[in-house]
């Protein structure tokens, strides 16, 4: 894991928190979820830590509902968003019509939301 390669704590000195939550539709096959979870923890995650600009990444299992999933990310900057390094790898790719919701929001300091980005 990414983290594990830094000397220091980086959760310690990021200047920002990019949480993204989400769910499957139900009815989503145990099949399907197993291929969603492949995706995003082989493929998905480890292509935003490959950006310079995310640090670090948590994820979270929700033992209620394995249809929901939460990833917390540490990030340089928010100039990320809108870079096409980033546009190339967001997204759902082929799960696009499994999500029934999804929403990332970028934290700045305790409890200060500065962004809120939907269908991240």
């Amino acid at each position: 894991m990414k983290d594990e390669q830094h000397p220091q704590d980086p959760w310690r000195s990021t200047s920002y928190l990019y949480l993204v939550r989400g769910r499957l539709k139900s009815g989503t096959t145990e099949g399907r979820l197993a291929d969603f979870k492949n995706w995003y923890h082989q493929v998905h995650i480890p292509a935003l830590l490959g950006l310079p600009e995310f640090l670090v990444s948590r994820k979270a299992t929700m033992d209620n509902d394995p249809s929901e999933f939460l990833t917390i990310y540490s990030l340089t900057t928010t100039d990320v968003f809108s870079s096409a390094a980033y546009q190339r790898v967001r997204g759902w790719a082929n799960f696009v019509e499994d999500i029934e919701y999804a929403q990332g929001l970028v934290f700045s300091g305790p409890g200060q939301i500065i962004m809120d980005i939907r269908g991240t």
